[in-house]
């Protein structure tokens, strides 16, 4: 456990959802706007706005790699607030990520598919790992501390 800095670890995962959120926003924007979401009734929204970020892949895949940069955002955070270990760190803050995807994968409300979903939870731990060893390459600290 002295490998895991859980403050580091918590606030990358913190600054990996904000940053998600944040860049949400815009393409929520793009969705709504080119769509008649706004004028469906409230509990026909999530579901409609899924369908219509799917059917412009241009747009999901962008959402997708804002998503990442985000994680890898986290991972940065996390590498910086500790002395150590810092693509593991990294790596663990995507929690938050890893989270919503078992909650979605268990409840079934993911828009993505279980297939796809399954394929695209490792992205999260893998850009925070990234994060973490851009610092550990830029600060030239030990990557891993044996």
């Amino acid at each position: 456990m002295k490998r895991i800095a859980i403050w580091a670890v918590l606030a990358g995962g913190v600054g990996d959802m904000v940053l998600t959120n944040i860049f949400a926003i815009p393409i929520a924007i793009v969705v709504i706007a080119n769509s008649s979401i706004a004028r469906l009734p409230q509990d026909q929204i999530g579901p409609a706005y899924l369908t219509a970020l799917h059917a412009n892949p241009p747009l999901y895949a962008t959402a997708l790699a804002l998503g990442a940069l985000a994680s890898a955002f986290g991972g940065v955070i996390a590498a910086l607030l500790t002395k150590h270990d810092r693509v593991l760190n990294g790596a663990l803050s995507a929690w938050a990520c890893l989270g919503i995807d078992a909650y979605s994968l268990a409840t079934h409300t993911s828009g993505d598919g279980v297939l796809l979903e399954i394929v695209l939870t490792p992205v999260a731990p893998l850009a925070g790992a990234l994060g973490g060893y851009v610092v550990a390459k830029r600060t030239g600290r030990q990557i891993v501390q044996i």
